[in-house]
């Protein structure tokens, strides 16, 4: 199936995943539509193109359901006209195309060198690359107030778990630095490592004799210790005198 033959709804999903010749299928398709309500503009051409860059800029807030409606709201506020007087996007006589079963596979597409005018500057403004998928507004607040009803259980835990554990409370941290600060204004504790080191003593040796000159005269001997006396020997007691026996 050719991108002519898609569905506004299809052209629609396939231009918000990035690709171009989608979009530009729905260019053609309604642009003669668009230029249509320009006509009384002074730059049709450039109110037409501007309202293409505006659908470009809000494709994901797109109707899929009613594309041209989604086109001629975009139309009217360029144009600075009443959205009530640019019609529902149905077949118009007046017009100089005929629009009828638009937004269909069979939608006849009018090949008008005008909208090539405008797809050129479009196209030059187009993304490069395929655009991710639009995530609804309302599952990016859901998943916020998820994150910060979690954030909300587990901190209040997280804090008291902290302070049963022994963990210092702010006062005591604060009193803990200012210590560090005072005692690094303290004079510093000089090292003993870096004191000076005491000279080393001095020796002075004797000198050798000299060979040529006359020898010294020997030293005395010392004289012997006498010997101590022997002690004198103890003088015998008397013996005793025998008693006389009775006769």
């Amino acid at each position: 199936m050719t991108y002519v033959e898609r569905s506004d709804a299809q052209l629609l999903d396939l231009s918000r995943q990035g690709l171009a010749s989608a979009f530009g299928v729905l260019v053609h398709r309604h642009g003669p539509m668009i230029l249509h309500h320009a006509r009384t503009d002074d730059d049709p051409i450039g109110a037409t193109t501007a309202t293409f860059i505006r659908a470009m800029r809000t494709l994901p807030d797109a109707d899929e359901d009613d594309v041209a409606g989604w086109l001629l709201d975009l139309a009217a506020d360029e144009l600075g006209v009443d959205r009530g007087t640019l019609g529902n996007g149905a077949a118009d006589p007046t017009m100089p195309v005929s629009l009828s079963g638009v937004g269909s596979p069979a939608s006849p597409i009018t090949i008008d060198p005008r909208l090539d005018e405008v797809w050129t500057e479009l196209a030059q403004r187009w993304p490069t690359g395929r655009r991710r998928r639009h995530v609804p507004s309302w599952a990016i607040w859901l998943g916020t107030i998820v994150v910060l009803m979690a954030l909300a259980i587990l901190l209040p835990w997280a804090v008291l778990g902290s302070v049963g554990n022994g963990a210092p409370v702010i006062s005591e941290v604060r009193a803990s630095v200012m210590l560090e600060d005072l005692e690094a204004e303290e004079d510093p504790v000089p090292d003993e490592s870096e004191e000076e080191e005491e000279p080393l003593p001095t020796f002075e040796f004797p000198e050798p004799p000299n060979d040529n000159g006359p020898e010294p005269e020997p030293a005395p001997e010392p004289e012997p210790t006498p010997a101590p006396e022997p002690a004198p020997a103890p003088e015998p007691e008397p013996a005793p005198e025998p008693e006389p026996t009775p006769a």
